[in-house]
């Protein structure tokens, strides 16, 4: 919805200095061994379809990536918001 967020309270985003401490991924899981692989192709694509096992790290660790990266940092500016959106087809059927 157009204006949404912006009423009584405004804003209501998260700002960096709101956000927990980084929590570290766990060395073993099978991702991290594609991070830099991964972060190449969305630099060089607008979308990516990534398939891997139950647990590997698809979910939680390509948004950390891409929060993470300098390089993909300066795609965005002011006028090109960053979006990013991860799906899970079984969860899009069952809905």
């Amino acid at each position: 919805r157009p204006g949404a967020g912006a009423g009584r309270g405004g804003d209501r985003r998260l700002k960096p200095e709101s956000v927990g401490p980084k929590v570290e991924a766990p060395p073993d899981l099978p991702i991290l061994a594609f991070k830099e692989q991964i972060l190449d192709l969305l630099i060089e694509n607008y979308m990516i379809v990534v398939v891997g096992e139950t647990g590997s790290g698809k979910t939680t660790q390509i948004p950390q990536f891409l929060l993470d990266s300098e390089r993909f940092k300066k795609l965005f500016t002011d006028d090109r918001n960053l979006r990013i959106a991860i799906t899970q087809p079984r969860r899009v059927a069952a809905v």
